[in-house]
């Protein structure tokens, strides 16, 4: 066989070095374009969740209190500074219509304490106090932005729920001594529920903004992204010419 000259043999180790570094640089290249092309797509696609996800305080969080903080409670007065209508008919038609399917939630809540209260050895509640304490928070809740007053009225059903779990388990409670602090009164647990459902409706609008604004940097960021992609992009068409070019040199040079 001819002796290959040192010459020789030092090209081919050269050619063969910068092929294999033109073939680690490509595939370096086409990993980094498509990784920062997914990224850029998902930062762009990201988005919020607007839904407001009604809070579920229930009695049985109460329950599993095993200290309870009394706070004096002043039945809010009703609100009479209600916005001007341009018809008294129609403001006299909204406020039936909505004691008209609120009633049946307040006779019910009313019930419930009046039993509680009862089996408790309490002061049973004033049907009227209740109410107004009810439409005062409802009036509250219905400040945060919803669909249908979805907040107001998912107060209400929560409420009426609880309210109904607790008079059920009055009857354990009363076994309790009147200084233990699992057998609450039933205005503080009504106080107690409010403040509840309006600290996790809170924590859903904090959440609600933090979701967007993490959304508005996401799509800021997306095009830098997208730029990264495009350069290890032609990082890879350029390495791919390069070991293009070396085949082609390889295949046409003249045997030795």
């Amino acid at each position: 066989m001819a002796s290959v000259s040192p010459s020789t043999a030092v090209e081919h180790r050269f050619y063969t070095i910068v092929r294999w570094f033109g073939l680690i640089t490509t595939t370096i290249a086409l990993g980094i374009a498509i990784i920062t092309a997914l990224n850029g797509f998902s930062k762009l696609l990201t988005h919020s969740n607007p839904n407001v996800r009604t809070p579920t305080t229930t009695y049985d969080d109460f329950r599993h209190m095993t200290e309870t903080r009394r706070s004096d409670i002043t039945p809010a007065g009703p609100d009479t500074t209600l916005e001007q209508k341009e018809a008294a008919a129609a403001v006299a038609a909204a406020e039936a219509d909505f004691e008209k399917r609120l009633k049946p939630h307040l006779d019910a809540i009313v019930a419930s304490l009046v039993s509680y209260a009862a089996k408790t050895d309490q002061a049973k509640p004033a049907a009227q106090a209740v109410g107004d304490y009810v439409r005062s928070t409802m009036r509250q809740a219905a400040q945060f932005p919803s669909q249908d007053d979805l907040l107001a009225w998912g107060y209400v059903e929560g409420l009426e729920k609880a309210t109904h779990d607790l008079a059920a388990d009055a009857e354990r409670l009363s076994k309790l001594e009147v200084n233990d602090p699992r057998r609450v009164r039933w205005d503080t647990f009504i106080d107690w529920y409010t403040q509840q459902y309006i600290q996790q409706t809170n924590a859903e609008f904090q959440r609600i903004n933090a979701e967007r604004a993490k959304a508005i940097a996401d799509a800021a960021e997306a095009p830098t992204f997208f730029y990264a992609g495009a350069v290890a992009f032609g990082v890879f068409i350029l390495a791919t010419l390069l070991l293009l070019l070396l085949r082609i040199e390889l295949n046409t040079r003249p045997p030795t």
